[in-house]
């Protein structure tokens, strides 16, 4: 199979089968800098929207000029009207520390063209942690049309044209109580993103930071809120978790590597190999939770530069011929250890899936 994909990627001028197989070589340890240079060919000369999006994705992940691939971006970003790469290009540049002025600037003149209400909604996301007063004014403008949308995003109009007076109110009673409602955690959720890095706002994160039933429960949910970036406490408590994984259960750490591109990559690599060199704690955690959930343990396995210590741990895993593994939550696990051992295909390191 790999070597007939090899001779058809040698020949291929389509442009989307040459991405698939590069995607799929990858997966089976084929030369990679090979796969680059024609990666990089085709992205010089790409003429396809989703071809350029997705080669722009890849390179990211193959460490290319990151100027590059921003300078590609910002054009196709100029031209193109498929609101979804428009979408895919926001995240693209945010995550890779493009000018934040320039980006508000390149949203504020989208938003008249765009109506779309993906766009508007993460528009407005990105406006609340770049420029409060201008992310406001478009909330306000909104709210003629906010019966169009979910639930979520009508609180989270409604919280921004009223920011301070409701969202203080709300982060107020929690620190009084300590508690938030589980049906309110969006609402909560998007009050502390309205009001930005604020003092009450850390405040809230201390609390969250050393309380323990938030780490059994509601902070699972809550790490998985990237549009809270901008806020210092979030971002220490996910170090937290990258530097001490032994310490929290399992989902806690998978949806802290959700936002993996967002950190220093020796800060990554250093937690994978963690969860891979002590497997069996993690393991073993797996096995006795309730949720039994071992997502961490495969993005763990799919880092690009811990393939040997990751063939090392699955076939470990197999060895250990563990019942949990023929359940059906371990046969998650074990079908990725499969691949690993016998096909030598590692999980893909997307950069927000686990």
């Amino acid at each position: 199979m790999k070597e007939k994909a090899v001779n058809l990627f040698e020949k291929a001028k389509n442009e989307n089968a040459i991405i698939q197989l590069i995607k799929w070589l990858e997966q089976s340890n084929y030369d990679k800098e090979k796969l680059k240079e024609k990666a990089v060919n085709l992205f010089e000369k790409a003429k396809n929207e989703n071809d350029i999006i997705q080669l722009i994705k890849w390179l990211e992940q193959s460490n290319y000029d990151k100027e590059k691939l921003k300078e590609k971006a910002v054009n196709l970003f100029e031209k193109t009207k498929n609101k979804q790469i428009i979408g895919e290009l926001l995240i693209f540049l945010e995550r890779n520390n493009y000018d934040n002025a320039k980006l508000v600037v390149m949203i504020e003149n989208e938003i008249p063209k765009n109506k779309s209400k993906n766009f508007l909604v993460r528009a407005l996301n990105f406006l609340t942690k770049y420029d409060l007063l201008l992310a406001k004014k478009y909330a306000c403008e909104l709210q003629g049309i906010s019966n169009d949308f979910e639930l979520n995003t009508k609180t989270f109009i409604k919280l921004l044209c009223n920011r301070d007076g409701i969202c203080e109110t709300k982060l107020d009673e929690f620190l009084r109580t300590k508690k938030v409602n589980k049906n309110k955690l969006s609402q909560f959720k998007t009050a502390i993103q309205v009001l930005g890095n604020t003092q009450k706002v850390n405040e809230v994160f201390n609390l969250l930071y050393s309380d323990e039933g938030w780490q059994n429960s509601e902070l699972t949910r809550f790490l998985t809120f990237a549009t809270l970036a901008n806020i210092d406490g979030w971002n220490r408590l996910i170090k937290n978790i990258y530097m001490n994984p032994q310490k929290y259960k399992g989902r806690i750490i998978g949806n802290a590597l959700i936002h993996r591109q967002l950190f220093p990559e020796k800060t990554i690599q250093n937690t994978c190999f963690i969860i891979l060199n002590e497997w069996k704690c993690f393991f073993e955690n797996a096995i006795e939770s309730e949720s039994q959930y071992t997502g961490h343990v495969v993005c763990a396995m799919g880092h690009p530069n811990l393939r040997r210590l990751a063939s090392k741990t699955a076939y470990e895993i197999l060895e250990s011929n563990n019942l949990f593994l023929i359940s059906e939550k371990g046969s998650y696990l074990y079908q990725f250890c499969k691949d690993i051992v016998e096909n030598d295909i590692f999980p893909i390191w997307d950069s927000n899936k686990i």
